[in-house]
């Protein structure tokens, strides 16, 4: 999601460093494309398990699944140590 959406909150446009439900899965939200977004934590925290319409909030831009195969194959630019074994290797 924070690739996707370019590490852009979906609600104020600043830096993302979360994921949002935009229907709250406590609230029968589902986890997928549609339905979570990228946010800010200041954003995340303060929408809780709340609906956009309770805050009177908007969406920046609809969320939906990439398209084409960029996103698959774009590099991650600072990987995890760990995350070794399962990237490839660089050509």
């Amino acid at each position: 999601m924070l690739a996707r959406d370019r590490q852009r909150c979906a609600y104020c446009g600043e830096h993302a460093d979360t994921v949002d439900h935009i229907v709250p899965r406590s609230r029968g939200g589902v986890h997928d494309w549609s339905n979570v977004v990228a946010a800010c934590r200041r954003h995340n925290v303060e929408k809780g398990d709340r609906l956009l319409e309770e805050l009177g909030w908007r969406l920046r831009h609809v969320p939906s699944a990439p398209q084409g195969l960029w996103w698959r194959w774009r590099p991650i630019e600072d990987p995890d140590p760990l995350w070794a074994p399962f990237l490839p290797i660089a050509s």
